[in-house]
């Protein structure tokens, strides 16, 4: 049976995985420099961009209505434009899981606009005192 969720003007299938991805990478940093909630807050634009030339678009911040941390991420799949809300479920200086309601703008698709749900963990693992491994 297929679940949905339904939010103002978006049903979204809950019980559907388009995709999933992971990635580890050991970091030399002090452990208590690292905030993954801050660095995520507070990404700039152009580094946002340098992760995934040419698809990363834009990326910002902003609160959702009932003031959690919200980020704003534009990026192409495919061929199509996809502007994702991930809205912070929880945040702190090692792990931070924000889901995101998003909107696929597709020229060559029927209907030109799909949405879909995403979601993102983000953490560390220490190591030492100055080395990290993600996630």
């Amino acid at each position: 049976m297929t679940e949905t969720t339904t939010t103002p003007d978006r049903t979204v299938l809950t019980d559907k995985i388009l995709s999933q991805a992971a990635f580890t990478a050991i970091i030399d940093a002090p452990i208590g420099k690292i905030d993954i909630a801050d660095w995520l807050r507070t990404l700039p634009d152009r580094e946002y961009q340098r992760c995934a030339p040419p698809d990363h678009k834009a990326a910002g911040y902003t609160t959702t209505d009932d003031g959690r941390p919200m980020s704003i991420n534009v990026e192409m799949i495919g061929t199509g434009l996809v502007v994702q809300h991930y809205a912070y479920e929880t945040a702190g200086k090692e792990h931070c899981h924000m889901v995101s309601i998003s909107d696929v703008l597709a020229p060559t698709v029927r209907p030109q606009k799909r949405t879909f749900s995403a979601t993102d963990r983000s953490s560390y693992r220490p190591l030492s005192s100055v080395k990290v491994r993600i996630p």
